[in-house]
């Protein structure tokens, strides 16, 4: 079902709102920083966005995941990654085999289990 669908009706504004909204405001300007990295780390890479491979496609995110791990980026911010293309995608209605692709969730699972306690 699209979003749009969803929310139109009379009160559509307000109805966006409840079906798009963080918890948090942080938590949503941290998912816009995080997809805003993904997307310049795969222009940094490839040029183009436009170009294959899709910047939201699972080879995409899972070297973008490595880069983060091999980078020692904070211990949830590869799982962030994960969260916040799901978070937008059910906000914006488009899909991606990435997030729910388990190599990449269980590279993002075993990366934060790492975390000291």
């Amino acid at each position: 079902m699209e979003l749009t669908d969803l929310v139109y009706d009379d009160k559509t504004e307000e109805k966006f709102h409840w079906y798009t909204e963080p918890r948090n405001a942080g938590t949503g300007y941290r998912y816009a920083c995080l997809l805003k990295k993904l997307i310049e780390f795969h222009t940094k890479a490839y040029g183009d966005c436009t170009l294959v491979p899709p910047v939201l496609g699972r080879d995409s995110i899972l070297k973008f995941i490595e880069s983060l791990i091999r980078d020692d980026a904070g211990f949830r911010t590869p799982q962030g990654v994960l969260y916040a293309l799901e978070w937008f995608g059910v906000a914006f209605g488009y899909q991606t085999s990435g997030i729910r692709w388990p190599r990449c969730k269980r590279m993002a699972d075993d990366y934060a289990k790492r975390a000291p306690s």
